[in-house]
């Protein structure tokens, strides 16, 4: 579960700084630059992701050119991202206010493309360790990422208040995020890196036979497993992924972060905390989701039929009620009663936390359960069981690949949103 907080709290931690940066470019010369950020930072973070993740599962760069094993590329990824959240808690004090705006977004949007890049390394690492455990270890490493976001929304609520005075969010808030991540990133470093060296059941699971850490049985054979051999036994998993993620980004970025009103028709704590509340009813009902599914009932079975078709019918739920009904200044004023609009949107929110992380925990458990169906359980040799256990941690991180695909669309839709709309 740890493991899971640590995979999520950089995105987490660079979308909900957001609202920092945007007061911070209000106040600038340039204060048109301020409804940018949250798009450029989405976009920036969730593309390199995506690319460096494309370099890692297709083509292998990692294990052909840096000959990196899955413990290795896990912690690169942490011990990047963890540099980067100690660099930018200070930086919220003595440089963002400092800079030129257009350089402000400029630097924000580089440091947010290379925490994505080591995110990236982190979760081919992470997701691949975790398709090689059984499945119901799914559902805590998932429930972990939901807690990284529940843990963020927590901090931003608490914050909030530090901002007396100010038209916005402080920078003590923005820094408390940053120096809880690179804090909570090097305790998991710590933790994966005594598991490899000390952990009989860990090591077993992740194919580490010999004593220590440096050596790399994780990559006998890794010729012999083909991306397109895996993908074409998981299709409507990864693609299922994908559109879960395409729509709960494209709904997260463009309404749940979006001002729900001017805050200044609303009394001044109300103003100061709405936004943390409904970061914290989404993130309570991803956690919900996630966790639910560690209950046998509502895991399914790997070839039911209703995980395949989930997130389609997910999306015809979702897209309309929010572009529709939800009361967000990007649509104007929707006319009800406060208390009564408040409380739908809310039960809008819970619903698309709870849909997410449900759909993705299921969908993560039974995929590589589905490419093993075609490998371990059909051959008897302990090297082609070992085959088959490279085969679930590459469909892991084909999903992960696909999440990631789903985070780019989703954070490119923003544009589409704010021209349409």
């Amino acid at each position: 579960m740890f493991f899971g907080t640590a995979q999520l709290l950089p995105w987490n931690i660079y979308i909900k700084s957001v609202p920092y940066f945007s007061t911070v470019l209000s106040k600038s010369s340039e204060p048109s630059l301020s409804t940018l950020v949250a798009s450029y930072m989405s976009s920036c973070y969730t593309l390199a992701t995506f690319s460096i993740m494309l370099l890692l599962t297709v083509f292998r760069w990692d294990e052909s050119l840096l000959r990196l094993s899955t413990s290795h590329r896990t912690l690169i990824g942490m011990g990047c991202n963890a540099l980067l959240m100690f660099l930018m808690a200070p930086a919220t004090f003595f440089l963002w206010p400092l800079l030129p705006p257009r350089m402000a977004l400029a630097m924000i949007s580089i440091i947010s493309a290379l925490a994505g890049a080591a995110t990236a390394f982190m979760m081919k690492g992470m997701l691949g360790t975790a398709a090689r455990f059984p499945p119901q270890m799914t559902p805590p490493l998932l429930a972990g990422q939901a807690t990284a976001g529940l843990l963020v929304s927590l901090s931003t609520a608490i914050t909030a208040l530090s901002a007396k005075g100010s038209a916005g969010p402080s920078p003590l808030g923005s820094a408390i995020y940053f120096l809880i991540g690179g804090t909570a990133l090097m305790i998991a470093f710590a933790l994966y890196l005594t598991n490899c060296n000390y952990s009989p059941v860990f090591r077993h699971y992740l194919g580490l036979v010999q004593p220590g850490f440096l050596h790399r049985e994780e990559l006998i054979s890794q010729k012999g497993n083909s991306f397109m051999r895996v993908f074409t036994r998981i299709p409507l998993f990864c693609l299922g992924v994908w559109l879960t993620l395409t729509v709960t980004i494209s709904l997260y970025s463009n309404f749940i972060t979006s001002p729900r009103v001017d805050g200044d028709s609303l009394p001044r704590l109300l103003s100061l905390l709405y936004q943390s509340c409904i970061f914290l009813i989404y993130d309570v009902g991803d956690l919900t989701g996630r966790s639910i599914c560690a209950i046998r009932f509502f895991a399914l079975v790997p070839k039911s039929r209703l995980i395949r078709f989930l997130p389609f019918i997910r999306m015809l739920i979702m897209v309309p009620l929010f572009a529709f009904l939800a009361p967000v200044q990007l649509r104007g004023e929707f006319p009800l009663p406060l208390g009564l609009r408040d409380a739908l949107y809310c039960l809008m929110v819970l619903s698309l936390g709870m849909s997410n992380g449900y759909i993705c925990t299921v969908l993560f458990m039974h995929a590589p359960t589905m490419v093993a169906a075609h490998s371990v359980l059909l051959v008897d040799s302990d090297q082609e069981k070992e085959e088959g256990q490279k085969d679930k941690e590459l469909s892991g991180a084909m999903m992960g690949l696909f999440l990631n695909a789903g985070l780019v669309c989703g954070s490119l839709s923003s544009f589409l949103w704010r021209a349409v709309f």
